[in-house]
């Protein structure tokens, strides 16, 4: 236990706290298997079972608790794997992990056979001597101050040394009949005080003595003779030789705007989202938010610091509570120094430093999410945000009186700032009548006329580098485009900030799962709009254009389309052309989608779910305050433990978070589900209603109906029937139920209805 203490001691590591967990229970399983009567075999196999529990079981105490035990060993383990491919590649390690596994098993392994030892054969001197390597081993590399950990570890392990041995010893001699005099107990216990005491006096100042032998001759240092282990040894204790570097691309304080772009194929996390992306959207990966600029350099001027846990309240900002929610995950794959996340993050299942202003009693600008410690490549993060998805619509008509704690910080430009860029600005944006068209003609303006470049020469002296990019050089990267539409836009009056971070990256088939290189770091623009809050822009040649919906509605409506074809038999192309002119719509998620139908019954996980339900619906309560949703809960249970969430489950999940419009048409959905018909899950709201319609004709106008009011529910500013829309909702269900007991006696019209669909 002493050898625990005194390693945590020496922090090198937060995570050596383990260790002292380890000892203990280690020494009670290795006591209550010495005591045992299973054979040594027996109880050594039981030990090495235990072992591969204990030990990966401690390592996942060190990661953040909030996520389910899998995913938080499923951390531990890709930290293993980045860290022991830099060790074989000869690559700087950066991550303890594998200084602290040894050491873990180091532990754990000796004091199980303490324990098994002392009180089955009543030697310990292997787990003695172990002891003493590893305790002499931290005062030879830690030299900083001396303790008392290793002075009260000699004494001990003399005492129990000197009394095992005596205790043999007198074992021996009743044996061979030898007689013992009476003081010879005494005599050895004043030896071994006397003993300990000399020792005590060696280890205070064993610090003194290593540092005197340590000559600049190898020769004379005893671990020469190992040289070969040692070097392999210091590389796995890199990490704790002095302070850690993080991630290269962390953003300071402060940031210039270089002369090249962030290249390389590296990888620098992955991210999975719980839901589909909305449309509309891109997600981009925020790192920092600089608000003042100044010949060439951004500076980020957020006063507000405050620590984060995941049991804060959620955080909250102005204008975003009307946007979706998402739930991502973050896989690392390079250590940082701060949390990558999106537009407005609400929760964060990692500890972390708020950097912001204080905008109200309950909202915040948030600039930045910095982590006190380093998170090392391979752990796991989760953050739920909401997503910003403002319509075209909706930006032109937004007021143009923004609050103060918006033209104070936001509007800033430095004192010499050049007049040429208002005028530029000015000459683009003439014909403009609104902000938002303001701001699309400087972005189509950058876009246009600017040219991609990743490296750039440097600026030169006394001209700022923005002035330079626009003018002259026209041609850089991604830190001139945004700097410069910042810039301009304040010039004439719109708030607008400069943000770093990384781009979407390259998202999988569902738009779920997005993979982050190092080449993907960049910077945007955002701009605020009252009543919307912040909104990206993407001026930078290279990217993809950024689209948002229009957001109109004085185009045909989709039921005017399918009236067209009431009679199931109109002209597929006229449809069509039709449909393009009518805007993007959302489709619904993937967990919408599935059957309502119960996939699998596990009694004793309905047994542990209930219990858990009743024990956290009194928690929740009392500490969040928000409604309680069975479904909810019971999901994020199961998430919690590792199990598989069915589902049935997900899709009652995703109902419950639906609005009181989207329950109503999710009618739709579960119709063509029910009857074994399912739509595509590509499919748009429209492209449902028009399936269904296929299915049960009768049912067409109510479907139409229902479409429409949905339609103006989700995508416009109109008002719309809740009450018409849940009777029609009601309707489409009961209809459905009898056109399943229809077609169970009617199997030939089931064939014939399925070989028309397809």
């Amino acid at each position: 236990m002493m050898t625990a203490f005194r390693l945590d001691s020496t922090n090198w590591s937060p995570d050596l706290f383990i260790l002292k967990w380890l000892t203990f229970f280690g020494f009670i399983l290795g006591l209550g298997f010495g005591y045992s009567y299973f054979t040594p075999i027996k109880a050594r196999i039981m030990l090495v079972a235990y072992s591969i529990i204990a030990i990966p079981g401690a390592l996942t105490i060190t990661t953040d608790n909030t996520l389910p035990w899998l995913q938080r060993l499923s951390g531990v383990l890709s930290r293993f794997g980045i860290t022991f491919g830099n060790f074989f590649n000869n690559i700087q390690i950066e991550d303890p992990i594998l200084f602290i596994s040894f050491l873990a098993v180091v532990v754990w392994f000796t004091s199980l056979s303490a324990g098994y030892l002392m009180t089955r054969r009543g030697k310990p001197w292997l787990p003695l001597l172990v002891s003493a390597i590893t305790i002499f081993s931290s005062e030879f590399y830690y030299l900083q101050n001396k303790n008392l950990y290793t002075s009260f570890f000699v004494i001990f392990a003399l005492m129990v040394l000197s009394i095992t041995n005596f205790m043999h010893s007198t074992r021996s001699w009743h044996k061979k009949g030898t007689m013992v005099e009476y003081e010879t107990n005494y005599n050895i216990s004043k030896s071994a005080l006397i003993a300990s005491i000399v020792l005590v006096l060696l280890a205070w100042n064993i610090s003194g003595i290593v540092s005197a032998f340590q000559t600049s001759n190898p020769r004379q240092k005893l671990s020469g003779l190992f040289e070969d282990i040692r070097v392999q040894f210091t590389k796995i204790t890199a990490p704790l030789q002095g302070p850690l570097r993080v991630e290269r691309t962390f953003y300071g304080d402060s940031i210039g705007l270089g002369t090249s772009a962030v290249l390389g194929e590296d990888l620098i996390f992955t991210v999975s989202v719980d839901q589909f992306r909305p449309n509309g959207s891109r997600y981009y990966w925020r790192a920092r938010t600089y608000d003042t600029y100044q010949d060439g350099i951004w500076t980020s001027t957020f006063p507000d610091v405050e620590e984060y846990t995941p049991t804060s309240p959620d955080l909250s900002y102005q204008d975003s509570g009307r946007y979706p929610l998402r739930e991502f995950t973050f896989k690392t794959n390079t250590n940082l120094g701060l949390l990558y996340t999106p537009m407005y993050p609400i929760q964060s299942s990692r500890e972390a430093k708020l950097l912001f202003d204080k905008v109200d009693l309950e909202n915040i600008d948030l600039g930045a999410m910095t982590l006190d410690q380093t998170m090392f490549a391979g752990e796991i993060y989760q953050i739920k945000a909401r997503i910003p998805i403002p319509t075209i619509l909706a930006m032109r008509n937004a007021a143009t009186e923004y609050p103060d704690w918006v033209t104070k910080k936001y509007l800033q430009l430095p004192e010499d700032f050049s007049p040429r860029l208002r005028e530029l600005a000015l000459e683009i944006t003439k014909d403009e009548t609104t902000v938002f068209d303001r701001v699309s003609a400087i972005t189509n303006y950058l876009r246009r006329n600017i040219s991609y470049q990743e490296k750039i020469p440097s600026p030169p002296e006394n001209k700022d580098p923005v002035e330079w990019f626009l003018f002259d050089l026209k041609q850089g990267f991604c830190n001139y485009y945004a700097s410069s539409e910042v810039l301009m836009l304040r010039s004439i009056g719109i708030p607008a900030r400069m943000v770093y971070g990384y781009a979407q990256g390259e998202a999988d088939r569902n738009q779920e799962k997005f993979t982050v290189l190092h080449k993907q770091s960049h910077a945007w623009p955002e701009v605020f709009f009252p009543g919307l809050g912040w909104v990206e822009f993407e001026p930078t040649s290279s990217q993809p254009t950024l689209t948002r919906l229009s957001g109109e509605s004085n185009r045909p409506s989709q039921a005017d389309i399918l009236a067209e074809t009431d009679q199931g038999s109109g002209d597929n192309d006229q449809l069509n052309n039709r449909l393009d002119q009518i805007s993007e719509i959302e489709p619904l998620s993937d967990s919408a989608i599935n059957r309502f139908q119960l996939v699998q019954l596990l009694p004793y996980l309905l047994i542990v779910a209930l219990a858990d339900l009743i024990a956290l619906y009194i928690i929740r309560r009392r500490r969040i305050g928000i409604s309680f949703s069975p479904p909810l809960l019971l999901e994020s249970i199961l998430q919690k433990r590792g199990w598989r969430v069915p589902g049935w489950l997900k899709s009652w999940s995703h109902f419950n978070q639906l609005s009181a419009a989207e329950k109503t048409f999710a009618s739709i959905v579960f119709a063509n589900s029910f009857l074994g018909f399912p739509a595509a899950h590509s499919s748009t709201p429209f492209e449902m209603v028009l399936h269904f319609s296929a299915i049960q004709p009768t049912l067409k106008p109510d479907a139409i109906l229902l479409l429409d009011e949905y339609q103006r529910a989700i995508y416009s500013h109109q008002s719309f029937n809740l009450a018409l829309m849940q009777r029609l909702s009601r309707k489409i269900v009961l209809g459905t139920l009898r056109k399943k007991v229809h077609l169970l006696f009617n199997p030939v019209e089931k064939s014939l209805l399925a070989a028309t669909l397809d």
